[in-house]
C-alpha cells in the first residue's frame, strides 16, 4: 500500500509538470517505402512481436486483431485497439509513416502519446523495413468494423503529455544496455521484437525497466510472475529446455506446465520461429552477466 502511495505522489508531481511533457508530431523516416514488402517477412516479426496475444481477443486462423484486450496496469485497465485493416475502426487508413511513428515512438496519427502497455520502447529498435513488413501483413488480414472502447485512466494518468518526460527516462537507461550487446540477432529479438524485459525485468518506481536488474524476474500487474531468465538459470537448465521446451512445448525450465494464459499465447508465438533465432533468444539471454 505505501509502495502504491508513493507511486501515485510520483506521477501526481509529474503531472503538476507537465510543461516538461511533450505533444508529439509525426517523425519523418527514411524513403525505404519504394521497395516491395515482403509479406512472409511480415507475418515472421508479427509472431516474434507477440501482436497476436494482445490484439486478438479470441483465437482464430487467420487472426482477427480487433482488440479490446484488458491489460492491468497500477492505475486502472489498458484496453488494446482494433488494429486490423478497417478504415474507420482499424489502421486501415493509417500511412507507412503514421504506422512507424506509432511502433517505434509510441505517437499517434492525430499526435498524441499511447500509453506504454504497448511496448514502442522495445519496439524503437526494430529496423524500419521489418515494421514496413508488419504494416504490409497486418493489411492482410480480416478486417473489423469493431469499434475500440477506449482506455479510460482517472486524472492525471489520462494526460498523455507526462508520458513524453517517462519517454525521456526509459530512453537514457535503456540506451548504455542495448550498446552494451555482443549478440546482435538475439539481442534484436530479445530487446525489440519479443521485448521479453517487458515483463521479466523488474520496474522501477516509474514504471520504467530497472535494467540494473534486467531479466532477474517480476511480478506483473495482474498477479502472474514473470520468472527470471538469468545465465546462471538458463544455463542450469539447459539451451534444450529453454529453446525447444518453454518456447515450442510451453514448458517451464523444470518440465512442468506453463499455467498463466498470456505466457502460452507468447508461446504459440515463439513456436513459429526459426530454431536458429530461438537459440539466438537463448545465447543473448545466457550471455548477460
Amino acid at each position: 500500500m505505501r509502495s502504491r502511495v508513493l507511486l501515485f505522489a510520483l506521477f501526481g508531481a509529474m503531472a503538476a509538470f507537465l510543461f516538461l511533457g511533450t505533444q508529439p508530431g509525426q517523425q519523418s523516416f527514411p524513403a525505404t517505402f519504394s521497395q516491395r514488402p515482403d509479406l512472409e517477412n511480415g507475418e515472421y516479426m508479427t509472431a516474434a512481436a507477440g501482436c497476436v496475444s494482445c490484439h486478438a481477443a479470441n483465437y482464430s486462423d487467420p487472426p482477427v486483431l480487433d482488440g479490446g484486450v484488458e491489460i492491468a496496469s497500477p492505475f486502472g485497465a489498458i484496453i488494446t485497439p482494433n488494429i486490423t485493416p478497417d478504415k474507420k475502426a482499424g489502421i486501415g487508413d493509417w500511412s507507412k509513416t503514421e504506422f512507424l511513428n506509432a511502433v517505434k515512438r509510441g505517437v499517434s496519427p492525430v499526435g498524441e502519446h499511447y500509453y506504454p502497455a504497448f511496448p514502442y520502447m522495445h519496439y524503437r529498435g526494430l529496423t524500419d523495413r521489418d515494421v514496413l513488413d508488419i504494416h504490409a501483413y497486418l493489411s492482410s488480414l480480416p478486417a473489423s468494423d469493431k469499434v475500440n472502447n477506449p482506455t479510460q485512466l482517472p486524472f492525471p494518468f489520462s494526460v498523455r503529455r507526462g508520458i513524453g518526460v517517462w519517454k525521456r527516462i526509459d530512453a537514457l537507461e535503456l540506451r548504455e544496455r542495448r550498446d552494451a550487446a555482443v549478440l546482435e540477432r538475439g539481442r534484436y529479438l530479445v530487446e525489440h521484437a519479443a521485448h521479453c524485459g517487458a515483463c521479466h525485468t523488474p520496474r522501477t518506481v516509474l514504471l520504467t525497466s530497472d535494467h540494473s536488474d534486467a531479466f532477474r524476474g517480476s511480478v506483473l500487474f495482474d498477479g502472474a510472475i514473470a520468472p527470471p531468465l538469468t545465465r546462471e538459470r538458463l544455463l542450469a537448465a539447459g539451451e534444450d529446455a529453454f529453446v525447444t521446451g518453454a518456447l515450442v512445448y510451453g514448458l517451464r525450465l523444470d518440465g512442468s506446465a506453463l499455467e498463466d494464459r498470456k505466457m502460452i499465447e507468447v508461446v504459440d508465438q515463439t513456436r513459429r520461429l526459426t530454431q536458429d533465432d530461438r537459440k539466438a533468444i537463448f545465447d543473448y539471454l545466457s550471455s548477460l552477466e
